[in-house]
C-alpha cells in the first residue's frame, strides 16, 4: 500500500527486526496503523475491529526543505 511506505522485503523479513515490540494504535480517520519500536517498520491498524492486519512497511522519509 503506497500510503504507508515500502513493503519489507523478504530478505529483510529472514534476517532483520522480529518486529516483537509494536507501538500503541495510532489513527488518523479510518486510517490506521502500529509502529515497531525497534526498527519503525508500521502495519495497518483497523479502529473498528481492533484488529492489526497486512504486511509490514518502512514509512515513507519525508523531508523538509530549508531556506
Amino acid at each position: 500500500m503506497e500510503i504507508f511506505g515500502t513493503k519489507v522485503s523478504l530478505i529483510s523479513k529472514i534476517f532483520g527486526c522480529t518486529h516483537g515490540s509494536l507501538s500503541r494504535p495510532f489513527s488518523h480517520g479510518k486510517l490506521g496503523y502500529r509502529s515497531c519500536l525497534k526498527c519503525g517498520a508500521v502495519k495497518q491498524f483497523n479502529p473498528e475491529t481492533l484488529e492489526t492486519f497486512g504486511e509490514f512497511y518502512y514509512p515513507m522519509v519525508i523531508q523538509a526543505k530549508r531556506n
